[in-house]
């Protein structure tokens, strides 16, 4: 009996042990500490315009929720204008294009599929992060359609070309502000009162409010242009235009 005793004693001890070296360790670590100044700032910025807004444990909640505020978008519109900008490996595309089907809404996806054309100030995402190698995402759903190339290239010369008049909803997913700004400014024009912008990184990291898609929100957008509605636990932001 004594035996285990000694030998729950020192498992004890270890896991005991191990907790207080985390927490040390976690309080010296420069990036943990830059990460909880983030979520403070986001708090300290927003402030009340996000107390009404919705919060969502998973991105997948903030999706469906999305999906369902683009369908209510002109119920009688059987041609939504939906645009994702970064679509990547295909992860969240694939996701609103299967939604989006059930209701014959198109969606179109532009990318490069050569990753950051630069760095993005406050993550560990360098230039060429998320490349997939030039290549565009298989199998994906039949009212997918992709414009391969630099948005700022491609993105007015398809709305010329398309005739496109208004735009229901964006997916902003492209990480760093250059390229969020380019998107903002020239979609603006399209876009109708309770238009949709579905950002993937907005706040949340360090030094959000100072570089990125939040930076070309509020440069491109004044806040009485829009507000809040959704955001996950992490980075991701649904606004609405007013």
């Amino acid at each position: 009996m004594k035996i285990i005793y000694r030998l729950f004693y020192r498992i004890k001890l270890i896991f005991v042990n191990t907790i207080i070296t985390a927490i040390k360790y976690d309080r010296m670590n420069f990036v943990s500490f830059l990460q909880k100044d983030a979520h403070q700032k986001t708090l300290e910025i927003l402030g009340d315009q996000i107390s009404g807004s919705l919060f969502f444990e998973s991105k997948h909640d903030l999706w469906d929720f999305t999906i369902k505020e683009v369908e209510k978008l002109d119920e009688d519109d059987n041609n939504k204008v939906c645009m994702e900008f970064g679509v990547g490996g295909g992860e969240s595309i694939r996701f609103f294009s299967k939604k989006f089907m059930k209701n014959n809404i198109n969606i179109i996806g532009f990318d490069t599929f050569y990753g950051n054309p630069d760095i993005w100030p406050g993550t560990d995402n360098m230039i060429g992060s998320s490349n997939q190698n030039g290549v565009i995402p298989k199998n994906l759903d039949k009212n997918v359609k992709i414009i391969k190339g630099y948005i700022e290239d491609t993105l007015e010369d398809f709305i010329k070309k398309n005739n496109i008049k208004k735009i229901d909803f964006i997916h902003v997913d492209v990480n760093i502000y250059s390229t969020a700004k380019k998107i903002l400014e020239v979609t603006k024009k399209y876009m109708n009162k309770d238009s949709l912008i579905l950002f993937d990184e907005l706040v949340n990291y360090p030094f959000w409010w100072k570089n990125g898609e939040y930076k070309a929100l509020t440069e491109t957008y004044q806040k009485n242009e829009f507000k809040y509605l959704a955001f996950d636990r992490a980075k991701k932001t649904l606004i609405k235009i007013l």
